[in-house]
Parts: C-alpha cells; structure tokens; sequence
C-alpha cells in the first residue's frame, strides 16, 4: 500500500469522493490514515466501514439472513434492533477509527504490534476522542491482537473472513484449476487491468457495484458514488480490473490493492442478468486469486461466499475490531457485545 497513493486520495474534494452512507471524512494524521465522525447525535444506515453500529449490529443483522435457522439466526434477527438503541443512546459512533480506509478490508501497515498501539492511543489524545481500530485478523495478526487486549482494549469478534495463503495447496482444488480456464473458453470476453477510468466508466462501474452490494446484499455496505470509484482508482490507491464484452461493454469490474504481504478486493460488481449466460462472477473471483499468486501475496478474501471460497483453498479465520472505552458503562456494553459476537461467530476468544 503506497502512503502516497493513501494521501493523493484523501486529499481529493470530498464531493469526488464521497460515500453516501458515510457519516466520517477520512484524513492522514501523520503517517496513519483515520476516519472521524461529522455527526453523533443523528441516526440513518450508514456504511459499515466507519460506523462501530453498522458494524456490530445492523450489518450482522442484515447478513443473519444467510445463517442456517437456528438459535443464533434467531438471536441475530431479535436482538439487533434493542442492541441498535443502545448503542445509538452510547454513541459509539463517536470513536474514530484508527487506520481506517472506505473499505470493505482494511490492510495496515506492518509495524511492530507496540509501535500500533502507540499510534492508536496517540490519536486519542490528537484528536480527543475515544478510538478504536478494526481489520486485524488473527492469521495475521496475533501479536498485535495480544497487545491491544494487554492495553484494555476490548477485543471483539467481528465476522469470519476467508484467506488464501497456500497457493500450492490452492491449485491443488479442481475448482481453482477449472475457473483459470474460463476466460480462454469465452471469445467474448476480455479481462484487462486498469489504472485509469473515464466518467462514463465510473458510472457503469457504480450501477454494477450498487446493484450487487447494496440492492443485493446489504444498505450498511458503503454507497459509492461514481465519483469515489474513479478517484480511488485514478489516485493509484486501487488497482482495477474490468471485464468487456465485445458488444455489451463493460459487464463486470473488480478492484484490489495490497500491503507488504496481502492483497485484499474490496469492490466488484458484474451484470447479473448475464451471469447464467457467462461465467462472469467466477472469472472475476479467479482473477483475485491469480493476481495475488502473481504478486505473492496472501489474498484476504473477504467474508460472504464462502463455501466457493473454501473451494479454491480458502480458511477461514476471525477479524476483530478493537475499542477502548470511553466511561465505564461503554466497556461493560462491549464486553457484553463480544461475548455475544462469540456465541454469534461460534469459536473462543483468546485476546483477553
């Protein structure tokens, strides 16, 4: 991840940029970037990336639809609403984030786990406000999870997430073998990377991803506007890939982009309506996976699809967001909440 990629898109117009459910401007301070609240008083469905509510409770409600019937769907559907109002009352989304991107996976940079702590509680105190941090994985980032826990950060589960780090053992899974070969058998197709992309594009490229991510999926993902999507791209902050058709145009995208060791996709979209016809969603996703073995990189794939994943040599493993609390009340909420989310996600916490 290029700081100066990070810093040319942050500091881009807003309105260029902007996500419409977003309630936070994002900025550097120092050499860290962070999202900071505008409003804390008001409530409406805001993205997910920065927004601690979204995070831990409309958006796990709005993905309990994809939970097996059972106690914990029950749970997930139930108990969302009251833990929306309480954390509303508390207004948890006051705490800015601490290396914090718009997007779905986050990927920090590689310091030592004392040298994260130290940033995050000097932005504390920079900005006066009470912080947390979100994306660490316990693939990745064990140390840095044991250090947070030991600082009375609370550690909290977040979702389960799915990470190729085997290639090898990747390549071994017939699936994986079958979907490099898709794009050779579809002379209709063309896959090609991009690191530049029109208004006109930026504006296809919006409807695809709005039309799987939001209309299909959830209203707590981030709403991007065409805008963001050619500024994070033009910027050099994500790589892009879209994928033609020699007389459709532009029926699906997908973007990237990487730290020293990972590489992570956090937009994509393709035309569904063609997706029985052509192999779209499996050419883009194969295409990520490809991309990383070309870099070598770990690929963080994200959560959701995770059996196609799995298929293709994905594990799975938990992803926390860490929060010091403000009052007393608060930490005694968000212990509460992560001895749910562990019940919710299923495994133990071992970070305090």
């Amino acid at each position: 991840m290029d700081t100066h990629a990070v810093e040319t898109f942050l500091s881009q117009p807003e309105e260029r940029r902007a996500i419409r459910n977003s309630n936070c401007t994002y900025r550097m301070d120092g050499q860290i970037s962070i999202s900071v609240p505008i409003v804390t008083r008001s409530w409406r469905t805001r993205a997910y990336v920065d927004s601690p509510i979204s995070m831990l409770s409309s958006y796990g409600r709005s993905n309990a639809k994809n939970l097996a019937p059972g106690l914990n769907r029950f749970l997930a559907v139930r108990m969302s609403p009251a833990l929306t109002f309480l954390l509303q009352l508390l207004r948890i989304d006051r705490y800015v984030l601490v290396g914090n991107l718009p997007f779905s996976t986050v990927l920090h940079y590689h310091t030592g786990p004392g040298e994260l702590v130290a940033e995050v509680l000097r932005i504390r105190e920079t900005t006066n406000r009470p912080v947390g941090i979100r994306g660490l994985n316990e693939f990745e980032h064990q140390r840095e999870l044991k250090a947070f826990a030991n600082r009375d950060f609370v550690v909290i589960p977040a979702r389960r997430i799915n990470i190729v780090s085997d290639f090898d053992e990747a390549m071994k899974h017939r699936d994986a073998r079958r979907d490099l070969k898709l794009l050779e058998r579809q002379p209709d197709l063309d896959l090609t990377e991009t690191s530049s992309v029109s208004e006109k594009d930026a504006e296809t490229i919006a409807d695809l991803y709005q039309g799987l991510y939001i209309q299909k999926y959830s209203k707590e993902n981030p709403y991007y506007s065409p805008g963001f999507i050619r500024s994070s791209i033009n910027s050099g902050i994500l790589r892009g890939r879209t994928l033609r058709h020699r007389s459709k145009g532009i029926v699906g995208f997908n973007t990237y982009y990487t730290n020293s060791t990972t590489m992570t996709g956090p937009m994509m979209g393709y035309r569904m309506d063609l997706n029985s016809e052509y192999p779209l969603y499996r050419i883009l996703m194969i295409a990520q996976l490809s991309d990383a073995l070309s870099d070598a990189k770990i690929l963080n794939w994200s959560s959701g699809s995770d059996r196609f994943k799995k298929n293709r040599g994905a594990d799975q493993y938990m992803e926390y967001l860490c929060v010091l609390p403000d009052t007393k009340l608060e930490r005694q909420v968000f212990n509460a909440l992560k001895k749910l989310m562990i019940s919710f996600l299923g495994g133990e916490s071992v970070h305090g």
